[in-house]
């Protein structure tokens, strides 16, 4: 039997789930969730601006979800969207089901005028490959992070 797999968006409705899917993502990486982390979770949840969760659901069941930021970028011109987490249950994980989301996901970002998707991947994770495997091509640029609570204007 093959298993049917549904793409949310997640909205307030679904937020419940979705922290306690993102809660058991965290766990997987032995983390935790500040304040500011979960309520910047909860804004996506309302704010259609900022970006977008998926509920991704597996034969009616609760499988992962995947975090969608939105950024405006002169080039290329137009809103960019940065696929910032892709989560799948470990025991419902397959290549095919993650491959279905994320193309399925593509679809969903072009029919919302979104002119090109970047994402973030562990060198060598399952969905390095899978990017890799799909449009997505690795830059030669390296992304620099400033966080600005570390940040000292007086030095």
């Amino acid at each position: 039997m093959r298993a049917n797999l549904d793409l949310i968006l997640g909205g307030p409705a679904h937020g419940r789930i979705l922290r306690s899917l993102a809660e058991e993502a965290l766990a997987a990486e032995a983390a935790v969730w500040a304040k500011e982390e979960a309520d910047a979770f909860n804004r996506l949840l309302v704010d259609a601006g900022a970006g977008r969760i998926y509920l991704l659901n597996l034969s009616g069941e609760p499988a992962g979800f995947v975090i969608v930021l939105f950024r405006h970028s002169v080039r290329p011109a137009g809103r960019i969207a940065v696929i910032s987490d892709f989560y799948l249950r470990q025991r419902l994980y397959s290549r095919p089901v993650a491959r279905k989301a994320l193309r399925e996901i593509l679809i969903d970002l072009d029919s919302f005028g979104i002119s090109g998707v970047d994402a973030q991947a562990h060198p060598d994770s399952e969905l390095a490959h899978l990017l890799e495997q799909e449009c997505f091509k690795v830059e030669r640029v390296r992304l620099y992070h400033c966080c600005l609570q570390d940040f000292d204007p007086m030095p």
